[in-house]
C-alpha cells in the first residue's frame, strides 16, 4: 500500500469514519479504499430520503427516455458521483469473487477442464455485472 493508502487507512480508524468502517469492512468486497470512498462520497446518510435517492445520487440507477407513449429504458445513467459508482462496482466484483472462492472451497479445482470452467464462469460473471439490468428480469417474469 502506498503512502496515500496508508494515510487513508489511518483516517479510517478516526472519527467520524471509524464506526461506519467497522461495519463496511465486514461486508464482502469492501476494503479500506472502497469503504472510505463510499463514506466520503455519501457524507451524512440522513440527507437521503430513501435508498432510491441514494442510488440516484450514485449514478447507479437505470435511465429512461420517454416521449408521449414511447418508453426507452437505458442502462445506468452514469450521472452523479463517479467515485461512488466506481467504488460500488469494485465492491460488486470483489463480492462475486469472494462468493466464487467460497464456492470452490467445497470442491477441488485442478488444472484441466474444471479450471477452464471456473475461468469461463469468472468471465461470464464479469460480463453479467457489466451489463446486468434487473428490469429485464422483472419484465420477463411479468410476461409469464
Amino acid at each position: 500500500m502506498g503512502r496515500i493508502g496508508k494515510e487513508v487507512a489511518k483516517m479510517s480508524h478516526q472519527k467520524p469514519w471509524a464506526q461506519s468502517m467497522t461495519y463496511l469492512m465486514q461486508l464482502p468486497g469492501f476494503g479500506v479504499i472502497t469503504g472510505m470512498t463510499v463514506l466520503a462520497a455519501i457524507g451524512e446518510i440522513q440527507r437521503f430520503d430513501s435508498a432510491r435517492h441514494l442510488a440516484s445520487y450514485s449514478g447507479l440507477t437505470p435511465g429512461l427516455e420517454q416521449s408521449g407513449t414511447k418508453y426507452n429504458e437505458k442502462g445506468i445513467t452514469k450521472e452523479g458521483r463517479k467515485e461512488l459508482r466506481w467504488a460500488m462496482v469494485e465492491v460488486f466484483f470483489l463480492a462475486v469473487l469472494v462468493a466464487l472462492v467460497r464456492l470452490t472451497s467445497f470442491a477441488v479445482v485442478e488444472v484441466g477442464p474444471g479450471l477452464w470452467c471456473f475461468a469461463a464462469l469468472m468471465l461470464l460473471m464479469a460480463a453479467i455485472g457489466a451489463n446486468f439490468d434487473p428490469r429485464e428480469l422483472w419484465a420477463r417474469a411479468s410476461a409469464r
